[in-house]
């Protein structure tokens, strides 16, 4: 009885999680009770025949570097059911010859960006189906963020794995394009400009970036101003709040 299919998602939000796992699983297995593992790999496993338990190795290349999952990660693997013996490396399927199993980028040694190679080995019957993913850690995210007193020009879409990014002090962030979402952004004296886009959760200390009600009390000429009310960059000229064209607010 061998391996058919494999097929797994990166979950790294509640709304990834919601949307690529199934309901019976989500009921077992609620986002508050797993969310500290994110981010992870959900991974449904199907094989031809019953629910006989079948030893499975999984191993993983990534940026040449190979990983195996095993008893000496228990904290970092779940399987749907708990069809999994830890003693024996085997998993259990269902009648239908269906398990599933969610393995965190820690377990499986990804610490940074680049393509995973998956690998899941039917150990009886000596057949091997690989997936590969691009992933892109948040420890990968942070190393990018690391200079004080830097303009950072963020041209991409950003997301943070539902993780925190700790902000270089006196940093600025360039939205050319980009945003950060699926996170915490942590400022330290962070100013922004540009067509700035934050979705992600706000904490910590950020310049001229706030409400219509907290636009600062005594702006200078020429000082700029992130209305997140109005969701758009705006700037003082010496009597009141414009558009940076120099046209009124409307």
């Amino acid at each position: 009885m061998t391996i058919q299919d494999i097929t797994f998602n990166i979950v790294n939000s509640s709304d990834t999680y919601s949307k690529y796992v199934p309901a019976d699983y989500v009921s077992a297995h609620a986002w508050d009770t797993i969310k500290d593992k994110a981010p992870f790999f959900y991974i449904g496993i199907t094989k031809d025949g019953d629910a006989a338990a079948t030893p499975i190795e999984i191993t993983s290349d990534f940026n040449g570097l190979t990983s195996t999952v095993n008893a000496n990660k228990l904290n970092e693997i779940d399987i749907n059911g708990n069809r999994f013996s830890y003693a024996d490396n085997k998993i259990k399927f269902d009648a239908n010859g269906k398990s599933a199993m969610t393995i965190t980028y820690g377990a499986l040694g990804l610490r940074g960006k680049g393509s995973a190679i998956i690998n899941f080995k039917d150990v009886n019957a000596n057949n091997t189906i690989s997936k590969t993913a691009q992933v892109e850690t948040l420890d990968y995210i942070q190393s990018l963020f690391k200079d004080a007193n830097k303009i950072y020009k963020i041209t991409r879409d950003i997301d943070l794995n539902g993780g925190t990014l700790n902000l270089p002090s006196g940093c600025t962030l360039d939205f050319q394009g980009g945003s950060f979402s699926n996170g915490t952004l942590n400022g330290n004296h962070t100013s922004v400009m540009g067509v700035v886009k934050i979705t992600a959760t706000r904490s910590g200390g950020f310049n001229d970036y706030d409400t219509t009600a907290n636009r600062p009390t005594n702006p200078t000429t020429g000082q700029m101003f992130f209305d997140t009310t109005l969701s758009k960059c705006i700037v003082y000229n010496g009597t009141a709040w414009v558009n940076v064209d120099g046209s009124a607010l409307s």
